[in-house]
C-alpha cells in the first residue's frame, strides 16, 4: 500500500490480479523498512510498520505465497532455496517500483541464474512515468530486450508449475 500514492503505481496492482491466471502461481513481497541506509542516506523513514506496509486488499485473493524484505532486493537465502527447492529456473517479475526493488530483484534474480523477464506494463513506480520509464530501459540493457515484455506477450512456457510470477 504504501508504494501506491501514484495513478500509475494504483494502476498497476489490478493489471497483476487480471492477468494472474496466466502463472501457476503469484509469489510476492512485502516491504519493512528495516535498514538504516534508507533513513541515514535517503532520509525515508517511511513503512515501518502498519496498513502502509500491508498487500492492496485486490492483489491479496491472488497471492500464494509471501515473503517480507526489508531492502530493495528481494533476494534473499530463504527466496532462492524456495525456487531451487520447487526446481524454478523462470520467473517473471511486476510491481513498484521499478526503479528500485524492481529493478534490484530482476538483476539480482538474473545474477543468480534464473531466466529473469520483467513485465513493463505490470510495473510502475512511485517517483513517475520518468523513473519507471528509465528503468525499463537500464533493464532492456542488463536483461535483455526480449525479456522486458509486457503481459500479452510473455511466453507459455510461463504457465507451467515451474515459472512464477512476482510482484515487488
Amino acid at each position: 500500500n504504501g508504494f501506491l500514492p501514484t495513478p500509475e503505481s494504483k494502476a498497476v496492482v489490478p493489471k497483476v490480479v487480471d492477468n494472474a491466471n496466466q502463472f501457476h502461481q503469484v509469489w510476492v513481497t512485502r516491504f519493512f523498512n528495516r535498514n538504516p541506509n534508507f533513513s541515514r542516506q535517503v532520509n525515508w523513514n517511511e513503512m515501518v510498520s502498519g496498513p502502509e506496509t500491508e498487500l492492496s486488499p485486490i492483489l491479496t485473493p491472488v497471492v500464494n505465497k509471501t515473503f517480507d524484505k526489508p531492502s530493495y532486493s528481494s533476494v534473499s537465502r530463504t527466496l532462492l532455496r524456495a525456487l531451487r527447492r520447487k526446481g524454478i529456473t523462470t520467473v517473471a517479475i511486476a510491481g513498484v517500483d521499478t526503479d528500485a526493488c524492481v529493478m534490484a530483484t530482476a538483476l539480482g534474480l538474473f545474477d543468480a541464474g534464473f531466466e529473469t523477464f520483467v513485465v513493463s506494463d505490470g510495473c510502475a513506480s512511485s517517483g513517475g512515468t520518468e523513473y519507471h520509464e528509465t528503468a525499463i530501459k537500464i533493464l532492456e540493457r542488463n536483461i535483455g530486450t526480449d525479456y522486458v515484455i509486457p503481459f500479452n506477450e510473455l511466453p507459455d512456457m510461463l504457465s507451467d508449475e515451474t515459472s512464477y510470477k512476482w510482484r515487488f
